[in-house]
């Protein structure tokens, strides 16, 4: 089962529940909404997609399948922004 984690040199801090996330290398920023904040906050400690799912599920009470789906689809759009990494 492969993990993945919040990359090196990525800044994020809870604010009222949601995540603001820096990315210095681009000069940009992101905030997250309510699942998504959820997932990043997974994030910080090597985590893989089904056991974040699994959490998903039980904390939103909504099938595992749709959960899954949701995971892998914030991990690749945030490995492609560099934002996580695979843990090692």
């Amino acid at each position: 089962m492969t993990s993945f984690v919040v990359s090196d040199g990525i800044y994020s801090k809870k604010t009222n529940g949601i995540w603001l996330i820096l990315n210095p290398d681009r000069s940009s920023y992101l905030e997250l909404d309510d699942v998504a904040s959820f997932i990043w906050s997974k994030l910080q400690k090597p985590a893989s997609p089904e056991a974040i799912a699994q959490a998903i599920v039980v904390e939103y009470d909504i099938d595992y399948e749709t959960a899954l789906h949701d995971v892998e689809d914030f991990i690749q759009a945030h490995l492609k922004k560099k934002l996580l990494k695979k843990s090692s």
